[in-house]
């Protein structure tokens, strides 16, 4: 929108919820976007907020819904509903944002999802982190240990036959704000594979090295709630092809995203 506005086409910026932000306004620091690479920062959001509300070319409908849209390519008449009468606004070009939402998580009970509070995802844990808040959800003591159990439901042929391609860096930035916080909690990474396109490969050697992070390769093969707490996370094929046992306060589970579709059923086919 701004990129329009700015080489002087007039916007309609349509959002169906009251306020602008998106999926991008629950993400506590953002991944390395400067050399060298390695540094997490602020996202970029609230000064894009600013810039859309005050320029003058860009019209912003917020709690707007498309009832329905009319028309050829250079002329569409899009009719538009703000709770009260429906208007209608004449466009030569409609740019559709989509958006994500987290896989449904309640799929997954047998990666413990659902028998115990303190196991979370990656949307939810992004909260948590965000509200300088990372304690066990079941009685609010801190953590001690933390285990990410990677391609939680995704490239699977019973749930998600996909990558989604961030959940890898997301836990990884996740990892580095537990430990620029809390420098002793233990996280541990059991991956496939670790995904880190381009640049990220520097921040992926950052995180890796810190003297508190465990990755391990291998398979979870279940995620049980014990007596006292913790919850027992037993791993198999791991490289020294041996099965293990890890203990841990916390478990996320790195969900990956799936589209906002009318059918998401698609993504199976």
């Amino acid at each position: 929108a701004l990129a329009a506005a700015d080489a002087d086409y007039d916007v309609l910026l349509v959002e169906k919820e009251p306020q602008l932000g998106g999926s991008l306004a629950r993400i506590h620091k953002d991944f390395p976007t400067h050399p060298p690479y390695t540094e997490l920062h602020e996202t970029e959001l609230p000064d894009q907020l600013d810039r859309v509300t005050v320029h003058p070319k860009i019209k912003l409908c917020t709690s707007t819904r498309i009832v329905k849209t009319e028309g050829q390519p250079g002329m569409f008449d899009v009719t538009l509903q703000n709770g009260g009468q429906p208007f209608v606004h004449r466009a030569g070009a409609i740019v559709m944002a989509t958006g994500w939402k987290p896989y449904d998580a309640s799929k997954l009970g047998n990666l413990g999802f659902g028998s115990t509070p303190d196991v979370v995802t990656n949307d939810q844990f992004e909260k948590m982190i965000g509200e300088r808040s990372v304690k066990r959800p079941s009685d609010g003591k801190p953590a001690e240990s933390i285990l990410f159990v990677q391609c939680a439901g995704s490239r699977d042929k019973d749930h998600l036959p996909y990558c989604s391609s961030v959940c890898c860096m997301a836990t990884l930035k996740q990892a580095d704000v537990i430990h620029q916080t809390s420098p002793e909690t233990k996280v541990y990474i059991v991956y496939r594979d670790i995904i880190t396109p381009g640049q990220y490969e520097r921040y992926f050697a950052k995180v890796q090295n810190h003297p508190s992070t465990f990755l391990m390769k291998g398979d979870v093969a279940a995620v049980r709630a014990q007596n006292g707490g913790r919850i027992q996370v037993d791993v198999k094929g791991t490289l020294l092809d041996e099965d293990i046992t890890i203990p841990a306060d916390i478990v996320v589970l790195a969900t990956g995203l799936v589209p906002n579709a009318p059918d998401n059923d698609a993504i199976h086919e």
